[in-house]
């Protein structure tokens, strides 16, 4: 059993959010592990001749054998500051607080299929997660929530370096304190994205893609600019986002700093004049411990922008994370 060891990361495979009463709180983007798949002539830290390549000169990701089908399993572990988890333009000293959240996921590569000019690689998935928020007041506790994801992809790579990516996802979110669901959605999405190597211990990375994110939110729940309760809809937006990463490898370190602007369009009740830019920079600092295990370091900063003017109570706000992450994966 050889285990997934490479770095080129997929943004926006699942995208979900979280409510509270009387709060809609800010989207969020979970990727599990269970989506990384290879794009590189070979492993940063393996200097196996892993990947193969088709007569096109594509790159075979790595976690799929070379035919038949492949399964990974794995669990997640993070433990982490957050300094605004409502995602509401307070004093973040009143609400900042720890989170611990662990992920199972399980996932499935369905074989290669070989072209003329490209591979392509489905991929399918699953996982479950659990948040918890460590401060004592009601606010933050209040919010302790399950998430389940499942998703479907398929992934075409050229000999380029090109790669594009189309799939959806769905993801259902429920509160710890009642098994209440307070958010669903479907997000299909496209993206196309490149890789450079610079040399053994550098790669460029950048993509760019479109989502829909066509969700549910609970109608009980209130608008949070107008204080109305305006259905169930009104935090559907279409997404544009770009990101750029560079991750460089010293000894048994990677770092992996990256940028990602996304720009959403909202379409429906209170929001539908609302469009958010949201700037997000973070840098992971990982190490494999071996074949299994792998810990990171984890630095987060978002700020979101809200168009609308100060009379709408735009939903303006900012949060770093910073916290410790343990991952432990197999692969069948």
């Amino acid at each position: 059993m050889k285990i997934l060891q490479v770095f080129f990361i997929f943004i926006a495979i699942f995208s979900h959010a979280f409510t509270a009463k009387g709060n809609v709180l800010r989207d969020k983007t979970y990727q599990p592990e269970a989506i990384r798949v290879a794009n590189e002539e070979k492993s940063a830290r393996d200097n196996s001749q892993d990947i193969s390549e088709s007569d096109t000169g594509a790159q075979r990701p790595v976690i799929l054998k070379k035919d038949g089908i492949s399964f990974f399993v794995g669990y997640d572990w993070k433990m982490f500051y957050q300094s605004n988890p409502t995602a509401q333009d307070l004093l973040e000293s009143e609400v900042a607080t720890g989170v611990w959240k662990d992920t199972l996921f399980a996932g499935t590569g369905l074989g290669i299929i070989d072209f003329d000019h490209f591979i392509l690689t489905p991929y399918a998935g699953v996982s479950f997660s659990r948040t918890d928020y460590l401060k004592s007041v009601s606010l933050i506790n209040d919010l302790d929530y399950y998430s389940s994801n499942a998703y479907i992809l398929f992934l075409a790579q050229f000999g380029n370096g090109w790669s594009a990516k189309v799939g959806t996802s769905y993801s259902s979110d429920y509160l710890k304190k009642d098994s209440e669901e307070t958010f669903k959605e479907y997000y299909p999405n496209l993206s196309l994205l490149k890789s450079h190597s610079l040399n053994n211990s550098n790669r460029l990375f950048f993509e760019t893609g479109i989502g829909y994110h066509y969700n549910e939110v609970d109608g009980s729940f209130q608008d949070p600019v107008t204080n109305l309760n305006d259905g169930i809809d009104h935090k559907r937006n279409f997404d544009l986002f770009a990101s750029f990463s560079w991750e460089t490898t010293i000894g048994p370190i990677t770092l992996l700093p990256k940028y990602k602007l996304t720009y959403r369009d909202y379409m429906n009740g209170s929001n539908k004049t609302r469009h958010d830019l949201v700037h997000d920079v973070s840098i992971s600092i990982s190490a494999y411990q071996n074949d299994y295990l792998k810990l990171s370091v984890n630095m987060d900063y978002v700020m979101q922008e809200d168009s609308r003017s100060a009379n709408y109570l735009p939903a303006n706000y900012e949060n770093f994370d910073l916290g410790a992450n343990i991952n432990l994966m197999a692969r069948f």
